[in-house]
């Protein structure tokens, strides 16, 4: 046979491994019928237009040498050289912006009369130059690409995929040959084949070949490796540099103007977000990515992109709003009708069924999606349907069936191609058996073992779990115990703890279970045993997690911008400067224009640094810093079976058993819509009822005591002080002074952080009286449609709260009116102010890259960190230096905000801690622009500026004034303070 070579052989390996890049390109016919072919030699220039194809004749002797040489300007090429009797020897494509001139070489075993064709593919049309060359088959040079050649063809042409040693081979004839397109081809290849078991090689390997074709200018080839890269970097725990390489695949897609590339970076970064629980941002990318699929009719993406967005409507409960998303994927789909897409949509509306807890429709929509996977791919490809399927049988506790469903999924693993696949649904299975209560059949030494040995850290923690309730269920404590704190390593291996605060959200929350599981434990222990500190490891756990990304803050201090964001800049400047010299024909300039692009791109890829290392802290530090004599740490632990308090002296550490979760959360539901619609009787008598579920088991013994509290999930936004002491029946805050901190943790952290501060020497701000643009007035259906709610109303009695400030601190700076803009809060580097108080609108969303709130928007001066609406959102505010003793915040619900496992709600007062502050006075529900909240800041403001008082005692002194005036509790218990104790 001849020995023919392609020069992209491997490089079409790009597309033989999974990814997710649509290749829009058929095989070409074995031989174009028209033009008549043209004798081949020497150098061609031609224009096609698409679909177009030029045929040109090449007699060769036997054992005689062709390289063909093809250089495209603007239009998408493929090269194909064919046998006198028609049949394909060899094809390579030629894209625009691709890495170089396309060669293809070739050596005849036998005389005769070749055929060369070169066919326009896409919409393009274009200008092309075909050179054909004879070299010296003796040449070194030759015969090392020749082998070379040889080895990525023979791989190409094999049914099996290429084994990870033939893989590394192919890279290192690709680098002894000094071809820098094929050894990038090659470390791609490579990367794709060892992701699943070593993944971090895999990113040092698609790095190198991400520089080399930057390096190269090879555009298109770098958008493929870029994303490739990012993707992988997003699946090894670093969604930073993930998203950094996505906006650099980004910026060289716009710097080329090519809009599919642009509509598939936003997809892949719509679906990272996704995973960061960054929705709003997500659905952003999917609406953008979608309309760019459309405007380039590339259907089949757009589906894909809809049915991605249904998924995070999902997520985020928009029930309706995902089923219409995925109606429009169905549309789309329609045009192509790609059975890939179809099942996705399928399994998509199976998952929406369990959402709404129709398991027998999600059972429909999984088998249908079953049936169409097996008819296009299969039935090899369905194990992972067949997953899902069991799961929704489980849900309606049909086991049997269940069972056989996971057997099938096994024996279709059984040849070991995904041995990690395999283990989880042995876990799956493991989970079956434990709630028929088949002890002894459970057996997971075998799975954990591969997942560990894979890195799959994460699947393995759902295996310990199942261990640690098979222990329980045998009455084996100590046992579960050991499974559990197992199972938690293997989480934090799994991820770590050096994350984006925004990213290790999401995964703290993903854990809570798992910790809320062990601490139960530890709590249970603590009472069969009070002296083997069971009480203070729980503690110990809590405290590792509770509030931890605002910790993360804490330490970080403001981000500003980023190393990163400066390097992608300088990337973009080089490389426009490259195309000018490209233009211009310099290539002296182009090659140090190619070397400094090299050099800002392994800078770009080097680790991005962790974020400051939050420091642990025992009891004994705990103690010695937040605690004395006269005040008391009260930490709250809720549970569904049963809830405890943990109360902690300087000496003193007991533990006490309280109503379960559901109970404490109904009755603070209850308790909350009768303050807020002003229902005296039943506030009475809910805060009573509260304060005998919440405080009896405990409170006598803190008789006079300041309390710290720590409060769990479903409690933090319930005022503490409205709560009816359950001896004295007077409100709570009557009876001790109250603190509220997210952790004890953080607590210390706030105290560090304020006593390594100078003095303030700026006066104290107020924002009040917002005024709102009519271009913003115009739109405000659509942020009401976003928030609820009343909104851009305006505030006239907030005026009179900053006057009244005014009065109190001679020297107030006011910002009323225009001059209530976000851009008013920057202050001079080193200077700082004592407080800062707004009364404005505050902004709640589910999403906190929504929440915020509503300053005045057309200022003139310009921050680019804040929209032009004037909306300072949360996520802009941790972002700034704000280094003040207080804020108060005079707007509504600004203590809510979207709410994580573990975290206290994301919302504007949790963003000022992040951004510097030391006490924050927030909001629990709606705040009447009233005398009442006037009548509130002027007690408040008489005891801090005038009295000298602390924070937290002048907001105590508020309240027991707005007590003593008969004032109603919904004008005075919403305000909450968090911060720690003087």
């Amino acid at each position: 046979m001849n020995r023919l070579l392609p020069l992209l052989g491997l490089a079409l390996l790009f597309f033989g491994c999974e990814q997710e890049i649509s290749v829009r390109e058929a095989e070409p016919p074995a031989i174009p019928s028209a033009p008549p072919a043209q004798p081949l030699a020497g150098r061609h220039q031609f224009t096609l237009a698409p679909g177009e194809t030029l045929r040109f004749n090449q007699p060769l002797a036997a054992g005689q040498a062709l390289v063909l040489i093809l250089q495209q300007e603007g239009v998408d090429l493929r090269l194909a050289l064919h046998s006198a009797e028609g049949d394909l020897l060899a094809a390579a494509n030629q894209r625009i912006g691709a890495f170089g001139p396309e060669e293809l070489w070739f050596q005849a075993e036998r005389a005769g009369v070749y055929q060369v064709t070169v066919t326009a593919l896409g919409r393009a049309a274009g200008n092309a130059e075909l050179t054909a060359r004879h070299p010296d088959v003796g040449e070194p040079r030759f015969q090392k690409r020749l082998h070379a050649f040889a080895f990525g063809w023979n791989l190409h042409n094999r049914e099996t995929k290429a084994t990870v040693p033939e893989l590394e081979e192919s890279l290192a004839h690709w680098r002894q040959a000094d071809h820098p397109r094929q050894t990038a081809a090659a470390l791609y290849a490579l990367a794709e084949a060892v992701a699943p078991s070593q993944r971090p090689r895999a990113v040092a390997l698609l790095t190198e070949a991400w520089v080399l074709m930057r390096e190269h200018n090879a555009p298109f080839w770098a958008m493929v490796v870029g994303n490739r890269l990012a993707f992988h970097e997003h699946l090894n725990g670093e969604p930073e540099r993930a998203e950094h390489l996505w906006r650099a695949t980004l910026d060289l897609a716009e710097l080329h103007d090519n809009g599919w590339w642009q509509a598939f970076i936003h997809k892949q970064m719509g679906r990272a977000d996704h995973d960061r629980g960054r929705h709003v941002a997500a659905l952003e990318a999917f609406v953008e990515a979608a309309a760019r699929f459309e405007a380039a009719d590339d259907w089949k993406q757009a589906a894909q992109v809809l049915v991605l967005k249904a998924e995070t409507l999902i997520v985020v409960g928009r029930l309706p709003d995902a089923a219409d998303a995925l109606d429009r994927a169905e549309a789309r789909n329609a045009r192509g009708k790609h059975p890939t897409v179809r099942t996705s949509i399928l399994l998509q509306r199976g998952w929406l069924c369990q959402r709404r807890k129709d398991y027998v429709g999600a059972e429909a929509m999984i088998r249908d999606a079953l049936a169409l996977k097996t008819e296009v791919a299969g039935e090899a490809a369905t194990a992972g349907i067949l997953d899902r399927l069991g799961t929704v049988l489980q849900q309606q506790e049909r086991w049997a069936e269940a069972e056989q469903v996971y057997q099938r999924a096994l024996a279709l693993l059984a040849d070991g191609r995904r041995p990690d696949h395999a283990a989880i649904i042995r876990i799956n299975l493991a989970r079956l058996f434990l709630r028929q209560g088949r002890l002894s059949e459970i057996e997971l030494d075998t799975p954990l073992a591969t997942l560990n040995a894979l890195g799959d850290a994460e699947s393995a923690a759902r295996g310990y779990v199942v261990l640690a309730d098979q222990a329980l269920a045998r009455e084996q404590p100590l046992a579960a115990l050991e499974h559990l704190e197992t199972a938690l390593a293997a989480t934090e291996q799994a991820r770590g703890d050096a994350h984006h605060p925004r990213t290790s959200r999401p995964y703290i929350a993903d854990r809570f279970p798992l910790i809320t599981q062990l601490r139960d434990l530890l709590l249970q222990l603590d009472r069969q045993d009070p002296s083997a500190g069971y009480r203070e490891r729980a503690l110990m756990l809590m405290e590792r997690v509770r509030a931890r990304t605002l910790r993360e803050q804490i330490h970080a201090g403001p981000r500003g911008t980023d190393s990163a964001t400066a390097a992608r800049t300088g990337i973009n400047r080089l490389e426009q400067q490259r195309l000018a010299a490209e233009a211009a024909g310099d290539a002296t300039e182009v090659a140090r224009l190619s070397a400094a692009i090299r050099e800002q791109l392994l800078a770009l890829s080097l680790p991005a640094p962790p974020l400051a290392t939050v420091p642990t802290y025992d009891l004994t530090t705990l103690r010695a810093e937040l605690l004395n004599p006269e005040r008391r740490l009260v930490v709250f632990a809720l549970g569904e079976s049963q809830s405890h308090v943990l109360v902690i002296g300087p000496t003193s550490f007991s533990v006490h058993g309280l109503p379960p979760r559901e109970i404490l959360q109904n009755g603070f539901d209850a308790l909350a819509q009768a303050v807020t619609v002003h229902n005296p009787v039943q506030t009475k008598l809910l805060s009573r009822k509260m304060g005998k579920l919440l405080l009896e088991p405990w409170i006598a013994g803190v008789a006079g005591k300041t309390l710290l509290l720590v409060r769990d999930d479903g409690l933090h936004t319930l005022p503490f002080s409205i709560l009816r002491h359950p001896v004295s029946d007077r409100y709570l805050i009557e009876e001790h002074a109250l603190m509220d901190v997210p952790s004890a943790s953080v607590a210390v952290d706030l105290l560090r952080r304020a006593h390594a501060r100078g003095k303030a020497d700026l006066p104290v701000a107020v924002f009040a009286d917002p005024v709102y643009p009519e271009q913003v007035v115009a739109g405000v259906d659509d942020l009401q449609q976003t928030y609820g709610g009343r909104l851009f109303e305006p505030l006239p009695m907030s005026a009179r709260e900053a006057e009244e400030i005014r009065r109190l601190a001679a020297g107030t700076e006011l910002f009323l009116g225009r001059n209530a803009s976000p851009t008013r809060l920057t202050i001079p580097e080193g200077q700082r102010r004592p407080f800062l108080h707004f009364a404005v609108h505050g902004l709640l969303h589910e999403d906190e890259a929504l929440s915020g709130l509503a300053l005045s928007a057309g200022a003139v001066g310009g921050n680019a960190a804040v929209d032009e609406t004037g909306i300072l959102r949360c996520h802009q505010l941790e972002q700034l230096s704000l280094p003040v003793d207080l804020v108060v915040l005079s707007a509504c619900r600004t203590a809510l905000g979207a709410t994580w496992r573990g975290e206290t709600p994301i919302g504007p007062g949790r963003a000022f801690l992040a951004a510097g502050a030391t006490h924050v006075m927030m909001t629990a529900w709606e705040i009447d622009d009233h005398d009442a909240t006037v009548t509130f800041m002027t007690h408040f403001y008489t005891s801090l500026l005038q009295q000298g008082q602390t924070p937290t005692t002048a907001w105590r002194h508020a309240q027991r004034a707005m007590i003593a005036a008969n004032s109603d509790p919904g004008h005075w218990a919403g305000f909450l303070l968090s911060g720690p104790p003087p």
